[in-house]
């Protein structure tokens, strides 16, 4: 069993390594909200630059000003190099008739608040899509996935996923439609999450994010 002392993210081998077992598991446990989608699915390593930026593109149309906003005009410059970080899976869907992107979400096996869980970093939907329940669809997935992966005993996993205490994520404090998402399906904060502070006259400033946590159940 891996624990927080053994675990260095730095090392990309064993991060895509990880990332490869992860996405191994993936066929056996989402399943596609209609006969209408496509289901995709890899290891960030085994995803073209052309891919990419699609994704790229996706969370730029969806989340531009919120960005602009906490990280300044030229967001887009590390947000590129955090969404190639080497240990994320992605899992998107197209459109089966024309291939058009409906949406995506990327995570990985971190350590957070001491706990090994999985760790989303994105999950985008087109806004032609939205509403139709594909972000749902896509998080309980995930949710399915860091269940199963955690109660697996799967010999050339080498106890990378066990006790992995369900999935954490950062969301923008003013990103509200997302925050009350996230409540509403059993999302709550972490120990360590930044916290609204009210100051003596009264005002309440909040922090530049929240980080949430829904454990395995």
């Amino acid at each position: 069993m891996w624990n927080e002392d053994e675990w260095d993210e730095e090392d990309e081998h064993l991060m895509e390594y990880v990332s490869i077992r992860l996405d191994s598991h993936i066929e056996s446990v989402f399943n596609l909200p209609s006969d209408q989608v496509v289901m995709f699915h890899k290891p960030v390593t085994q995803i073209s630059p052309s891919k990419l930026q699609k994704f790229t593109d996706l969370v730029a149309r969806n989340l531009n000003e919120l960005y602009i906003k906490h990280q300044g005009k030229n967001w887009k410059v590390e947000k590129v190099e955090e969404m190639k970080e080497v240990g994320l899976v992605y899992v998107w869907y197209e459109n089966k008739s024309n291939h058009e992107l409906i949406g995506f979400i990327s995570f990985k096996v971190c350590f957070d608040d001491g706990f090994k869980v999985l760790y989303l970093y994105e999950i985008q939907i087109n806004e032609e899509y939205h509403h139709q329940r594909y972000g749902s669809n896509l998080i309980e997935n995930l949710q399915s996935l860091a269940k199963h992966v955690s109660r697996s005993i799967i010999n050339d996993d080498n106890g990378y996923f066990d006790n992995a205490r369900g999935i954490s994520l950062t969301v923008f404090p003013d990103n509200l439609e997302a925050l009350n998402w996230y409540f509403k399906i059993g999302y709550n904060y972490t120990s360590q999450s930044p916290r609204d502070r009210k100051l003596r006259n009264g005002k309440l400033v909040k922090p530049k994010y929240y980080v949430l946590h829904r454990p395995s159940v």
